[in-house]
């Protein structure tokens, strides 16, 4: 995976423009679990190609199971533009729950994340996260009001549509490599 392919891919499944509908108003809370994403998906990428080898999964069977699920995180998307508004821890621990999780470490980013381990390039995936999640940081930005999410809902749903297209990408190149 090039870090090109991990920025569309990650770009796609953190979908700030669909995000941006459900984070809490306070942008220090949503930089924080910014911050504890990036540690977590840096945590789960060193330790990703350890686990495909404890479990006996070759890094291309794992690629193609994160690409199923790349695949029905966009296609949720597409369907459900704004998603469902999260519990929310009291405090700054929203910015654990829900931006943390399961907001910003979705099931497509914590797949991408164990498939760079396996393929040895977490730095390219954490870098490719850092610019997501600075988009998500830079979309906190737009005022909240119909019109604005209008335009977050059809962005989001671009955007789903481009995870899919992710998906379809990673599933054609690891049955390529097998």
């Amino acid at each position: 995976m090039t870090f090109a392919f991990l920025l569309f891919a990650l770009v796609a499944a953190v979908n700030p423009c669909r995000l941006r509908l459900v984070l809490p108003e306070r942008r220090g809370a949503v930089l924080l679990g910014a911050l504890i994403a990036l540690a977590g998906v840096a945590a789960i990428a060193l330790a990703g190609g350890a686990l495909l080898d404890a479990l006996d999964i070759s890094p291309e069977s794992f690629r193609l199971g994160a690409a199923v699920v790349l695949a029905l995180e966009g296609a949720r998307s597409l369907v459900l533009a704004r998603p469902g508004k999260e519990p929310e821890l009291p405090g700054l621990g929203v910015a654990l729950v829900p931006v943390a999780f399961p907001l910003l470490l979705s099931p497509g980013v914590v797949a991408l994340a164990v498939a760079a381990g396996g393929d040895d390039v977490e730095l390219e995936v954490l870098a490719a996260l850092a610019v997501a999640l600075a988009l998500v940081l830079a979309v906190t930005l737009v005022p909240r009001e119909e019109r604005a999410d209008g335009l977050l809902a059809a962005g989001g749903r671009l955007l789903g549509a481009l995870e899919i297209a992710a998906g379809v990408a990673l599933a054609v190149g690891a049955i390529r490599d097998v």
